[in-house]
């Protein structure tokens, strides 16, 4: 997880929001007064958010990686527009631009309807993820409560993850060896590229949690 700023709300979200909410909760309170199955309020009024434009928007701010793993979507699973209030429990800001992310299937479903009230997840654009999340060795660790919940809920120390950050570490380890061994210039020069490219993509934080650690 590492920080993001957050672009103007998607032209869908910022024409329809109002509208959407406001529809929303009359539903639930019809819902509430209604017996059997005419309780159930309609998927399609809690769906509304998944437009086109919001899908690009929130993709290319968190350049198709997962707000919470930081894996790369799409090549071997697809996106979710992630609620961090979830919005069956805060259906008030089901449709809020500040409310909505970009996760990855497996921390999406890990978290789930999950909140904790007193150390909420962090968010990636409001909170300063760093003073919160650190690592030690290929494991996500908590630096305060929060950092807690946000590692429990996302399960960003699930076996996966575990297994990636290892091999990132030999790739790391590799072009350590390169800048401060090698005796071609151009070598190191390309090494030096390539792990400044590491921390800003994919797993980036934990690239640049490696890069600090080796070279202050």
């Amino acid at each position: 997880m590492r920080n993001r700023t957050r672009p103007a709300s998607p032209n869908s979200l910022k024409n329809n929001a109002k509208k959407w909410t406001k529809e929303l909760l009359s539903e639930i309170r019809r819902a509430k007064k209604a017996k059997g199955a005419k309780r159930r309020v309609p998927v399609r009024y809690y769906d509304r958010y998944k437009k086109p434009d919001v899908q690009a928007t929130l993709a290319a701010m968190y350049q198709h990686l997962c707000c919470y793993c930081e894996s790369r979507i799409g090549v071997v699973d697809y996106p979710h527009i992630e609620h961090r209030r979830p919005k069956r429990r805060f259906p008030r800001t089901a449709f809020a631009w500040d409310n909505l992310h970009w996760a990855c299937i497996q921390c999406n479903d890990a978290k789930g309807e999950k909140w904790d009230r007193k150390n909420p997840i962090l968010d990636a654009v409001d909170d300063k993820v760093d003073d919160h999340l650190s690592y030690y060795a290929v494991y996500r660790t908590e630096k305060t409560k929060r950092g807690d919940t946000t590692i429990q809920h996302a399960k960003l120390n699930r076996e996966g993850l575990l297994e990636t950050r290892q091999g990132l570490l030999t790739d790391f380890i590799g072009l350590v060896h390169d800048i401060q061994l090698s005796t071609d210039a151009s070598r190191r020069r390309v090494a030096k590229q390539i792990l400044s490219r590491k921390c800003q993509g994919e797993h980036g934080s934990f690239f640049t949690y490696l890069r600090d650690l080796s070279f202050g």
